[in-house]
């Protein structure tokens, strides 16, 4: 993803994409709280859900913090606040097959 936007040179972010800065989850969920912010649009959260989750499925593996992870961005959802939409169905499927693989490598 560094690569496809073009920021593999960005002096902020090399310590991360090189691992030798390890990224708490309490960081990376303040992280993820600031870039959508209060009032994100579901066009801005749905993009950022599956580019996400593309990067996650992306190895194969699907560690339990990852799938917290997800589960967290559930929580900003724009439809969350407001109703329950056909999206909120996508992602209650995507839990459950997130549970499924959790429950699998236990």
């Amino acid at each position: 993803m560094a690569t496809y936007y073009n920021l593999t040179d960005n002096a902020e972010l090399k310590p991360f994409l090189s691992e030798l800065k390890p990224v708490q989850p309490a960081e990376c969920y303040k992280w993820l709280k600031d870039y959508m912010g209060d009032n994100p649009s579901q066009e801005d959260y749905q993009g950022l859900l599956e580019a996400l989750s593309g990067l996650i499925y992306s190895d194969g593996d699907i560690p339990v913090q990852e799938a917290k992870f997800l589960n967290q961005m559930q929580l900003l959802a724009p439809s969350h606040q407001v109703h329950k939409s056909n999206f909120d169905k996508v992602l209650k499927v995507i839990q459950k097959l997130y549970r499924q693989a959790i429950s699998e490598h236990v």
